[in-house]
């Protein structure tokens, strides 16, 4: 299904391009540094173009912010020559983030003995590695908090 903006002819979407050039340039973002390096600016761009693309009724998800950023990018010349159209592709993303799970599990034991038992005698079998909680029955656990570690993109792919 093709986008709305897709749909514009180009002497339709020139007046569009030329309003969020405008809008640019007021935000400090050239198309000369777009066209050479569209990754840099990418945020403050996005951020541009989709409230640009909003002014003018059109949908700004981030397929219309691309297919903008696409326009600029390919068509040097876009107010006066024949305006080059993208493809949309399709990216598999595999993000690894690594994180601290703190999860609190609750065993039950059942023990026989003649005497008592005490959080000081179980603490002492514990230390002896005469008794552990694991080898009971998990009756609970329960998910407490997590602390986010790290997180790097690890790969992209073109479907």
């Amino acid at each position: 299904m093709s986008r709305k903006i897709e749909q514009y002819p180009d002497k339709a979407i020139r007046p569009i391009l030329l309003s969020i050039v405008e809008s640019l340039e007021n935000n400090g973002v050239h198309l000369e540094d777009i066209r050479e390096d569209y990754e840099s600016d990418f945020q403050q761009s996005y951020q541009t173009i989709e409230s640009e693309l909003e002014s003018y009724g059109l949908e700004n998800e981030f397929e219309d912010v691309t297919y903008i950023m696409y326009l600029f990018i390919n068509n040097p010349n876009f107010t006066t020559d024949p305006i080059k159209r993208p493809e949309l592709k399709k990216y598999e993303v595999l993000h690894i983030v690594d994180r601290t799970i703190n999860v609190q599990d609750t065993y039950l034991t059942n023990f026989d003995s003649y005497i008592p038992l005490t959080k000081s005698i179980l603490i002492d079998m514990q230390s002896d590695s005469l008794y552990e909680p694991y080898e009971g029955e998990e009756i609970n656990s329960e998910h407490m908090d997590s602390d986010w570690n790290d997180d790097w993109i690890d790969e992209i792919n073109e479907v």
